[in-house]
């Protein structure tokens, strides 16, 4: 591991940063994350375009956590008691964490 995956898994862990949930492929068993959440700024109103992605918001989730898994559109992420479709996969340069632009 990287100075900047040792940097991620310390962020993702606290408490005020990263959230727990359950990543899911059916008909696979979920995989508990720790996820930093986000609404992008290209979609909150007045600050820029609001797209068909209106409403949603960006999960970071470690790729070391999903156990080899590539997240894919379709996939879930459980936050809570809500449950959020995968609308769109980008993985960072460096291959340590995935983006996930979710919708309800």
């Amino acid at each position: 591991m990287n100075a900047f995956a040792d940097m991620l898994e310390v962020l993702h862990a606290d408490p005020n940063i990263g959230v727990d949930a359950v990543y899911m492929r059916a008909p696979a068993a979920g995989i508990a994350v720790r996820a930093s959440l986000s609404h992008p700024s290209d979609q909150l109103p007045g600050l820029g375009a609001v797209g068909v992605r209106a409403g949603s918001i960006t999960a970071d989730v470690l790729g070391s956590q999903l156990g080899g898994l590539v997240p894919k559109r379709a996939d879930t992420l459980t936050i809570g008691a809500i449950t959020y479709r995968v609308e769109d996969v980008e993985r960072d340069p460096l291959g340590i964490t995935f983006r996930l632009t979710l919708a309800p």
